[in-house]
């Protein structure tokens, strides 16, 4: 009933071999031999070499407690996050040419905390308008006995296909930062989870180019005022990508706050207001 932090185990290493040592003041890090390490993350993952794969039972959590990090907090050395209650929470940004995709490439990443496992389905970001056939994209996490993250599309405005994260369970990685980000490259459309491509397809032809709708954040739109799929936890380093797949293969996630790199149209990191700080 407590805390732990930098858990590592390695195999064929006496690494303290004197009477006494320095107790490490620094996050460990994967020394020669080291076959497991639990550091300094903000997601559970195994940073060894082995990248073994993590079960979390019950309720354990990541928490924002380290044995190390005893400096003043500092937005801009640990970001801030965007938090949704769950109940009427959302953010709206002004429909805006940036967001239409067409057949090019494009990037959608965050880092996303949920609090709960919700019993209804949770945007992340959506221009999304079922209600009058405006559909062009949106990114959820979708409810069930697992939970998985869902990235829909469309061509026309009314179809919706979508691809899934597979070999992931959400409703076990509540409680802790999750980055989850959809890159389209030529005609493959990739979901990555924490840095790991879970699923990929075919992409073909130019997403629905929605001209009238706003895009929501932490809630979907349905018909406007209307709301639904509201997100019930927190949201940060939302960033959208236009004429780049940033990612093309799996990577480690960002550990700092992102930046507005080349061809990014929106950049939610909040410092000391909600703002766009793409420009």
């Amino acid at each position: 009933n407590g805390y732990m932090r930098d858990v590592r185990i390695v195999n064929g290493t006496g690494l303290y071999t004197g009477t006494s040592f320095t107790v490490p003041t620094e996050p460990l890090t994967a020394i020669t031999n080291t076959k497991f390490l639990l550091g300094d993350l903000p997601y559970l993952k195994d940073q060894s070499t082995s990248n073994r794969a993590i079960t979390v039972g019950g309720n354990a959590s990541l928490e924002p407690k380290s044995v190390f990090d005893n400096a003043a907090y500092s937005e801009s050395s640990h970001g801030a996050s965007a938090y949704f209650d769950g109940t009427g929470d959302y953010i709206s940004v002004a429909n805006h040419a940036d967001f239409n995709f067409g057949s090019g490439n494009f990037t959608i990443e965050s880092y996303v905390y949920y609090t709960i496992n919700p019993t209804t389905n949770q945007a992340i970001v959506a221009q999304w308008y079922t209600a009058t056939d405006r559909r062009a994209w949106q990114l959820r996490r979708n409810y069930g006995s697992t939970g998985s993250f869902r990235f829909y599309w469309s061509t026309t405005g009314a179809d919706f296909p979508y691809i899934e994260s597979t070999g992931i369970n959400l409703n076990t990685m509540h409680r802790q930062w999750i980055h989850v980000a959809v890159v389209r490259n030529g005609n493959t459309i990739t979901m990555y989870v924490n840095g790991t491509d879970v699923v990929n397809t075919t992409l073909t032809g130019s997403l629905y180019d929605n001209t009238a709708d706003d895009i929501f954040i932490g809630a979907r739109s349905t018909n406007p005022p209307n709301i639904d799929h509201q997100t019930e936890g927190y949201i940060q380093d939302l960033r959208i990508t236009k004429g780049t797949a940033v990612y093309t293969s799996n990577f480690t996630p960002p550990t700092a706050p992102l930046t507005a790199i080349t061809n990014t149209k929106f950049l939610l990191n909040p410092e000391t207001s909600i703002s766009d700080l793409s420009q």
